[in-house]
């Protein structure tokens, strides 16, 4: 943000002044607004108190068997479609298709299982000789058609792949790299020679001329650290001096390993020329790929279909498994005996405790689904009730159902009629933020603000027992103002609240 203010400032000669900026944040296009906040207090892809849990909406619904499918499942989670004909209706019939015919459902479960993880291998031999003729020709045309793959690093380094004509500057510098690499063969041969001359210009100048005579077996070596270097056997020195044209000497074991000047500025040039072919093999690299990318659309569409397709499969795992029911979408937000998603599979039932009780006489009783109902006349309504009568559990359960509606996903409950939602909002962590210098009043208010700049009438807001990080009397103002403003925003709220003076604002 700063920097996008900066820009602004700089490319148009603006001068912005604090707080004369009002910011509204705005999805993609076709899409649900859920904001961070949300994600994190609705427990969409992380669990609040286990962050390796799988208790959360993405747990439970991740059946997935490929990875683009889990992708675009968490994708989907945090951006839901608005879209109802062209979107969500054709998933639910798919979806209900792949539950009615069990033989299709196992097809798809089996065929996007591990026993078919190479689908791109099996999607390039089933496509048709056209589809693929031209990117393989565009990679063959680039390449050498008898390279193959090399182990060790110095055949690696060696290795022709790309084709010469392709890039006139890459050939230059591979020649450069062949002479120099021909140069160090060379010299190692000069070593090895007998009765080979070596000028030493270290000596006084009366015995220039002299010439010391060297019968030494050197045997090149490469690593990728010190490049080409020359190995020794130690027993041919035992009664002589090593020659002074060798230099970095080290005794390793029965060898002796060292360079020469020559060999060491030789060293230099292959590294440079090294830099300048991978330089431009990268060049040559994405230039083909961007002639590639542009005949890949095909595959693109495969991959996001296949991948559509598994996550479709998930879903129908997790609705079969737990007895989804298909939703409808109108007008009105209708639902009967609706359960929480996550605490439908993690907890089937609630266990009330008793002090009396040790833990293995927990009395368990069955989870007990609630009803919802808010139309455009009744859109604002107060959830009051004691201390764990489960009224976060309650308003929790209305936007993580809303979001499977608009995935595409079934929902646990026994009849559901949603509206198309654009946004949702939700205040119900009582967390403070110490890395922000933040305190829990300080985060509730920042929180509501966001929510209050960003409504709309088609917008779920959730609040639960706000102002309670204050006093009474305060937090009473803070709930009735904050109140008030939502309803003028005709959002559809849940306001979860002990002020029972707020009961006026229900009718």
């Amino acid at each position: 943000m700063i920097k996008t203010i900066k820009f602004l400032e700089v490319e148009f000669s603006l001068c912005i002044i604090p707080h004369s900026l009002r910011i509204r944040y705005q999805p993609s296009e076709d899409t649900m607004m859920i904001d961070v906040s949300t994600i994190m207090s609705l427990e969409i892809l992380q669990n609040l108190r286990n962050s390796k849990s799988k208790d959360t909406l993405f747990g439970i619904l991740k059946h997935t068997r490929t990875p683009m499918g889990s992708r675009v499942l968490r994708s989907n989670l945090l951006q839901p479609s608005t879209l109802k004909d062209s979107y969500l209706e054709p998933r639910y019939d798919a979806l209900e298709e792949l539950l009615a015919n069990h033989e299709m459902f196992l097809g798809v479960r089996e065929g996007t299982g591990a026993r078919y993880k190479p689908l791109l291998t099996k999607i390039r031999d089933l496509c048709r000789p056209e589809l693929t003729e031209t990117v393989r020709n565009l990679v063959y045309e680039g390449i050498i058609e008898d390279v193959t793959y090399v182990n060790s690093a110095l055949d690696l380094r060696n290795q022709r792949t790309f084709a010469s004509g392709v890039n006139g500057l890459l050939d230059v510098a591979r020649q450069a790299y062949k002479e120099n690499t021909n140069d160090v063969h060379s010299h190692v041969e000069e070593l090895n020679s007998k009765n080979r001359s070596y000028w030493l210009p270290a000596i006084p100048t009366e015995a220039y001329q002299f010439a010391e005579e060297y019968n030494i077996e050197a045997d090149l070596r490469y690593d990728t650290g010190r490049k080409y270097w020359i190995r020794l056997r130690a027993v041919d020195f035992e009664d002589r001096q090593v020659p002074l044209v060798l230099v970095n000497q080290t005794r390793k074991g029965p060898y002796i390993e060292c360079l020469t000047l020559r060999l060491k500025k030789l060293n230099q040039r292959i590294a440079d020329s090294v830099a300048e072919v991978v330089m431009l093999s990268d060049k040559v690299i994405q230039d083909l790929m961007d002639s590639i990318r542009t005949q890949l659309q095909p595959l693109y569409r495969v991959c996001d279909s296949i991948a559509l397709l598994d996550m479709i499969a998930s879903f129908a795992q997790a609705s079969s498994t737990q007895d989804w029911k298909r939703p409808e979408i109108a007008d009105t937000l209708a639902l009967k005996a609706a359960r929480h998603p996550i605490l439908d599979k993690v907890r089937p039932y609630i266990s009330f405790l008793h002090p009396k009780l040790t833990r293995r006489q927990i009395l368990k009783a069955p989870f007990v689904p609630n009803d919802y109902y808010a139309t455009d006349d009744y859109r604002f309504q107060i959830v009051t009730g004691c201390n764990m009568s489960g009224k976060t559990t309650y308003i929790r359960s209305i936007p993580l159902l809303q979001i499977m509606a608009q995935i595409g996903c079934f929902v646990p409950v026994e009849y559901a009629s949603f509206p198309i939602v654009h946004n949702i909002f939700a205040r119900v962590t009582t967390d403070d933020k110490i890395e922000s210098n933040m305190s829990t009043f300080s985060l509730e208010m920042r929180e509501m603000a966001f929510i209050l700049s960003n409504v709309t009438d088609k917008s779920i807001v959730i609040i639960d027992e706000l102002g309670r990080a204050t006093s009474t009397r305060d937090g009473l103002a803070i709930a009735i103002a904050m109140a008030e403003a939502l309803i003028q925003s005709h959002a559809t709220v849940w306001f979860a609240t002990h002020f029972t003076e707020l009961d006026v604002y229900d009718n």
